[in-house]
This record gives C-alpha cells, sequence and structure tokens, in this order.
C-alpha cells in the first residue's frame, strides 16, 4: 500500500547542487557571447549592456586578476569616451582649441589611473621594446611622456597593445 521498503528515501539520494556562482565554473573565453565579437568593437563600443556582461565574465576568470582584465575593460572605456567626447565637441562646433584643451585634460587622468606604475588600476602590459615603438610612431608611451596629449591619436599606440594584449589573455 504504498510503503517504500527501500533502505532509502529518494529524497535522502545526495544530488548534484545547483550551479552558483560560488560553484560553477566560468565560460572560457570560446564559449561566450563575445568569443564571435572582435576584441577592438569589446573595448572601444559604447554597449553598455554588453560591457557590464564582460565585465561579469572578466570577474568571474580564475586568472583576472593576474591578467589585469578588468583594469584592460576599463582602460578601453575611458580612451573611447575621452575620444567620444572630442568628436561630440566637434560636432556642437567647439574650436580646435577647446577640443584640444579637453583631449589634454581627458588624458592626464587615464595615464595616472592606468599607465603609471602604482596607478589605481595599472595596467603593466606594455614592455620596454613596446614603448619604444609606440613613441617612434609618434604616440604615448606607457610613462606618459614625449607625446602631445592633446592629439587626438596620442593613445593609438598603446589602444593597439591594448587590444592585443586582451585578446592573448582570454584565449588562455
Amino acid at each position: 500500500m504504498g510503503l517504500c521498503t527501500s533502505k532509502t528515501h529518494p529524497k535522502d539520494t545526495p544530488t548534484a547542487a545547483p550551479p552558483t556562482k560560488s560553484n560553477s565554473k566560468p565560460k572560457r573565453w570560446l564559449q561566450t557571447e563575445f568569443a564571435s565579437i572582435p576584441i577592438q568593437t569589446l573595448l572601444l563600443s559604447e554597449d553598455d549592456d554588453r560591457h557590464k556582461r564582460l565585465k561579469a565574465w572578466c570577474r568571474s576568470h580564475p586568472s583576472s586578476a593576474d591578467l589585469k582584465l578588468l583594469e584592460m575593460l576599463e582602460l578601453g572605456e575611458a580612451i573611447f569616451k575621452r575620444g567620444n567626447l572630442y568628436l561630440q565637441g566637434k560636432r556642437m562646433g567647439d574650436d580646435e582649441d577647446l577640443s584640444r584643451d579637453r583631449l589634454a585634460t581627458n588624458a592626464k587622468p587615464i595615464i595616472e589611473r592606468f599607465l603609471t606604475p602604482g596607478g589605481a588600476k595599472a595596467v603593466h602590459f606594455v614592455d620596454a621594446d613596446t614603448v619604444r615603438k609606440v613613441r617612434e610612431g609618434g604616440t604615448l608611451g606607457t610613462d606618459g611622456e614625449g607625446a602631445d596629449l592633446s592629439d587626438p591619436k596620442v593613445f593609438d599606440g598603446v589602444v593597439e597593445e591594448l587590444l592585443r594584449v586582451f585578446g592573448e589573455s582570454v584565449a588562455k
């Protein structure tokens, strides 16, 4: 009459715990929605929803702190916003002097925060050889010296290296 004759009740058998943030493994890069999107589009665009999801993935990556994934993502955002402010100002009719002053003003916090050893979110991904190449190309080295901060392209060399290093880091 419906009596359970086994020694263990079905509800007593252990089952796998549902995945949570603490016990689930993060998806590898190739398994994410981001793998099919060019790194440049991921790091240098205005898609806030995608950036939130990418930041969450970076936080879940087991080597995120060592690789400085979040810092690299935030550096890309800061450089993109700086360029975007410049373009918006030009569209609104700002004169060249005001636009270049704004570029120089917005470059300094990026250098202090991301590209200076000991900075709040220093990435330290550019080696001495890259710094030399960046400077020879007329763009900014990682120490923030040797370039005109009001130049719209001052971070081009840094961005190039950022895209390369971020792409290599997430592929691991």
